[in-house]
């Protein structure tokens, strides 16, 4: 595990395969205003996960809209 870690101010774009999200753009950008990521204590990528996710299948208002 490599222990530097860059302090970085922004993130200009999130890469997102999560094709079922309604913030995902062409099934490859993330374009929610902003991201959470949990959970605590996670000791691997395996135990972290994408707390914005939201279901496009289950947002009807969202299934059009235009980012």
């Amino acid at each position: 595990m490599d222990k530097e870690i860059k302090e970085v101010n922004e993130i200009k774009e999130i890469n997102c395969n999560v094709s079922n999200c309604v913030y995902n753009k062409d099934s490859k950008k993330c374009m929610a205003g902003h991201i959470e990521v949990g959970t605590n204590n996670a000791n691997s990528k395996d135990e972290t996960r994408c707390s914005t996710f939201k279901s496009a299948s289950s947002e009807s208002c969202c299934n059009n809209k235009t980012f």
